[in-house]
């Protein structure tokens, strides 16, 4: 069973990363659709996924994509089965700093939680993020 379920498609891609990659495209709810997400990336894990493969071009794991796509829930999963938020792309990037860029701000805080207390640090001072005056700043266009 492993072997098939790390095997790569035409694009390179393994089951793993085709639904952090593509599983945000669903009919219905988003809240479920996320749920459905989790349940199916812990349950291919548990199968014997390898939640660390990438594709050789861009080498991009699941983290990286679930990062991209604002999913902090799923990031949650990937890393509590083996999920590596230190691996780095072709062009150097952490999904921590693809979650920045994109910006995913709640993905940022679970990938620090998660670096602070794989590494024993100190927990930083709680810092509460209004979402939703982040987002407007972001979307801000200028002056018409």
């Amino acid at each position: 069973m492993e072997s098939i379920i790390n095997c790569r498609n035409s694009e390179g891609l393994t089951p793993l990363i085709l639904v952090a990659w593509r599983g945000y495209h669903t009919d219905g709810d988003k809240e479920e659709a996320i749920d459905n997400r989790c349940v199916i990336i812990d349950s291919l894990v548990k199968a014997g996924a390898k939640p660390n493969y990438f594709k050789r071009e861009t080498q991009m794991t699941a983290m990286h994509w679930l990062a991209y796509n604002n999913d902090h829930m799923a990031i949650e999963v990937l890393l509590k089965n083996g999920g590596d938020n230190l691996i780095l792309t072709h062009d150097g990037m952490l999904p921590i700093d693809i979650a920045g860029t994109t910006p995913s701000l709640k993905c940022v805080d679970v990938l620090l939680e998660h670096y602070t207390v794989q590494n024993k640090l100190p927990k930083p001072r709680p810092f509460h993020h209004d979402y939703s005056t982040i987002e407007k700043f972001l979307d801000y266009e200028g002056p018409t």
